[in-house]
């Protein structure tokens, strides 16, 4: 029985850092697009589009899609002309 509560003890404190530190990664990479990273505005977009730790919000999607686009992210201008269909 102790084995079982220190494995649940230890799955709640892996899956608790992982949740921070996912929210850490998102916020690095809010920061990164705001100061014109491509890849960071084409992966924060993804994030939007899918709903990915953010509400999804389609126009946000494709404002920072359109950002990377118009600075050459080959990807970006792939994922705006479908978000445009």
């Amino acid at each position: 029985m102790k084995k079982f509560l220190a494995f649940v003890v230890c799955v709640v404190v892996l899956f608790v850092a992982g949740t921070a530190s996912a929210t850490e990664r998102f916020k690095d990479l809010q920061e990164k697009a705001e100061k014109g990273d491509i890849n960071a505005m084409f992966l924060l977009g993804g994030k939007y589009f899918k709903g990915e730790e953010v509400k999804k919000d389609y126009k946000k999607a494709a404002e920072l899609w359109r950002k990377a686009a118009e600075k050459g992210h080959d990807d970006a201008q792939y994922n705006l002309a479908i978000a445009y269909e």
